[in-house]
């Protein structure tokens, strides 16, 4: 989410590899500088598309993006989230196990909920 013009991290989930626990943090404002990649999130921000790798080591325009070489991330999702085409966030999704995961199909999905999210009046919290 945008604050002040610097676009940081509100919440964070993670599912363990082979464990059905998921953890979700609140975070506090945590800025995305080295704990996502900026060249995808800043290409989402400037262009408002999509951006979907099915294998992110080694396809696309960001294969040279230091986290997602450090991090081996296989397969990556990021989209915007628009209202009244004004860009309010970014939804990024990694998956460090598997090539593939995310299809365009899941993409319109996502975007289907993320619009009735917003319609109905729901709207991400900022906690501090």
């Amino acid at each position: 989410m945008e604050n002040s013009g610097k676009w940081l991290i509100e919440a964070s989930c993670e599912l363990n590899n082979g464990e059905k626990v998921w953890a979700t943090q609140v975070l506090q404002s945590l800025p995305t500088a080295n704990n996502l990649p900026e060249s995808i999130i800043n290409y989402v921000i400037r262009t408002h598309e999509s951006v979907i790798l099915n294998n992110a080591t080694r396809e696309g325009h960001f294969i040279n993006e230091p986290y997602i070489q450090q991090k081996q991330i296989q397969s990556l999702l990021c989209l915007p989230l628009l209202n009244q085409s004004k860009l309010v966030g970014v939804l990024y999704l990694e998956n460090q196990l598997a090539t593939g995961v995310f299809t365009p199909d899941g993409t319109q999905v996502l975007n289907l909920l993320t619009r009735r999210s917003r319609s109905r009046g729901c709207r991400p919290y900022r906690v501090g």
